[in-house]
């Protein structure tokens, strides 16, 4: 029985770095130093304190009567985060999965002493792919883990938590409200970006460009954010059951941004159609182009059909002076003047049969 690997699956994460956790005399301390923790004040946003997070001390930020706090880390996958959470702050097993897992569904819990919520949400400043947002909320701090792509953002994150910081001193349950037009925002700004996209790939079709590629990836970026979104509104209906029957301010949030984010998934289902279509008008382009091609081909193979038949005849070595019926034209003066007149007079014959019926007439759609 391989254990390691076994306790390997089960984690989801690299064993090794998990093995000298119960090796060490002070588990986790040894990974503590490799990655800073960002700090801001909920009544001095403006202000940043950065330090290690062997530094963090969880009974001093979650004491009352301090203010709240907002912290935040970068979710560095060379960073022990199963070791750092459990040492410091004790979560729940299914919570320390939960951070581990890269990408996953959204998902919001409440446990005695913590809200966990989590969801993948789509870069706003960057055209990164975007990365998992994760966020711990305790009595007086919340802990959020924000992926490298999305630091470009975190300051639409640091506004929105500004304009409702009177709320989240009130009541800190209003700081999921905050995560989540967070979240919401980032759909509908990949939603116009995407939008933008499908436009430029529909005119790029027809300058015959190789974007088949471009499609496929257009469409697959659709699809993965499409169910995203449908992921996170279906969090709207269960945060609703968690916390919004206590809350009528909190229920009409959660109602709104599920509304919000149902649009947004159904416009992705639209671009997801768009997608479709362009890959079919693009697949039906090139098919055109592609018989184009091959009648033109077939029209100049036709030309010299005639022009093979008659060089061939002459090519044969039947000798005149055998015979009188062996090629007499071979002995005229001009004889070979009046084939080549004869060959081109038949492909020009042949070339304006064609071009009166047009066959031969091409249609140029676009720019080369």
């Amino acid at each position: 029985m391989n254990l390691k690997k076994i306790y390997g699956l089960i984690k989801g994460h690299r064993f090794d770095s998990y093995l000298s956790i119960f090796e060490s005399e002070n588990p986790g301390e040894e990974y503590l130093n490799s990655i800073n923790i960002d700090v801001y004040s909920i009544n001095s946003l403006t202000q940043k304190d950065t330090f290690p997070s062997n530094k963090f001390n969880f009974e001093k930020a979650n004491a009352p009567g301090e203010d709240f706090k907002i912290y935040f880390m970068d979710h560095d996958a060379k960073f022990d985060y199963f070791s750092f959470f459990e040492y410091k702050f004790s979560l729940h097993d299914l919570t320390l999965d939960d951070i581990g897992t890269s990408i996953g569904q959204a998902k919001y819990e409440e446990y005695h002493n913590y809200t966990f919520l989590s969801s993948f949400c789509p870069a706003q400043e960057n055209d990164s792919f975007g990365g998992k947002v994760s966020l711990l909320l305790f009595k007086n701090f919340a802990f959020i883990l924000l992926p490298k792509s999305l630091r470009s953002d975190l300051g639409d994150l640091i506004s929105l938590v500004s304009d409702g910081h009177e709320d989240i001193i009130e009541n800190p349950v209003f700081f999921n409200m905050v995560m989540v037009d967070f979240f919401s925002q980032g759909y509908f700004s990949r939603l116009n970006n995407l939008t933008d996209q499908n436009s430029m790939i529909e005119e790029s079709i027809f300058r015959n460009k190789n974007i088949f590629d471009e499609i496929r990836a257009f469409r697959e970026a659709v699809v993965f954010y499409k169910n995203k979104a449908m992921s996170l509104a279906r969090l709207m209906d269960l945060m609703n059951r968690e916390i919004g029957k206590e809350n009528g301010d909190v229920e009409k949030r959660l109602k709104s941004f599920k509304d919000h984010l149902s649009y947004a998934a159904e416009e992705y289902g639209v671009l997801k159609g768009s997608s479709g279509d362009m890959l079919n008008l693009y697949l039906a382009y090139n098919s055109k182009k592609t018989n184009d091609v091959m009648s033109l081909l077939t029209l100049v193979t036709s030309i010299f059909i005639p022009l093979s038949f008659i060089t061939g005849l002459y090519g044969m070595n039947f000798d005149p002076a055998v015979s009188p019926f062996n090629m007499p034209e071979l002995k005229w003066k001009y004889g070979y003047f009046y084939v080549l007149a004869l060959l081109v007079s038949i492909a020009i014959v042949m070339i304006g049969i064609f071009v009166y019926r047009g066959w031969l007439t091409v249609k140029k759609e676009g720019n080369e």
